[in-house]
């Protein structure tokens, strides 16, 4: 396949066709810098389609460059702005680049869109909105997920995590880690929940010690 496209490609360099199947092959591969420059060319010989835009995003993302990523995939919205898919990748690469107003905005905009939304989508705003410093939020987008699926351990472990960054009692946040322990003995968390409670008693150790000297 790649020899032939070489042989088309040398006699007609500037062949839409070519290019794109050039660029197609070179992404199936996972060859993404080299992707780009192919599907670049498509673009200046005129091919601005939905399916360049949205290959390019992913190649760019791919290739750590975010912004361009973002350019490309808004490029592809114009084609169809209510396409829930990539208006949730729109909002992960804003929050790539630390953006999470606009990570807020396209995440829900692609959630209020779906009629069944997953527990992937409400998790990822509940994180956008922790980022925010906004727990409240962040918690009923998680427990969202959970409901969309009970199985969720991040979910289920962040509302914890959630809770624990606004709790003042410290008392009342190593319960919230112990009980978590007690009844999820197998999460993938556990030593992520062990740890935070290890350190949250260490810290109530040294504020009983305080208060004696």
């Amino acid at each position: 396949m790649d020899t032939l496209l070489t042989v088309g490609l040398n006699s007609y360099p500037k062949n839409a066709a070519l290019i794109s199947l050039k660029a197609q092959s070179l992404f199936l591969q996972n060859d993404y810098t080299k992707a780009i420059v192919w599907f670049e060319n498509l673009l200046a010989l005129g091919d601005k389609s939905q399916f360049v835009f949205e290959k390019l995003s992913h190649a760019y993302k791919k290739e750590l460059e975010y912004e361009k990523a973002i350019e490309c995939m808004e490029q592809a919205l114009l084609f169809e702005p209510k396409n829930t898919e990539n208006l949730f990748k729109l909002g992960s690469l804003y929050q790539l680049i630390n953006d999470y107003k606009k990570a807020e905005k396209y995440i829900k905009q692609a959630l209020e869109l779906q009629d069944l939304p997953l527990d992937r989508e409400y998790s990822k705003l509940a994180t956008v909105y922790n980022r925010l410093e906004k727990p409240q939020q962040a918690l009923i987008y998680f427990k969202k997920a959970l409901k969309e699926n009970p199985k969720n351990e991040s979910a289920k472990f962040f509302i914890v995590l959630t809770k624990a960054s606004y709790y003042k009692d410290l008392q009342s946040k190593i319960e919230l880690f112990e009980n978590y322990i007690e009844k999820n003995p197998e999460s993938n968390y556990i030593t992520q929940a062990k740890w935070e409670l290890k350190k949250l008693t260490k810290e109530r150790f040294l504020k009983v010690e305080e208060q004696k000297n």
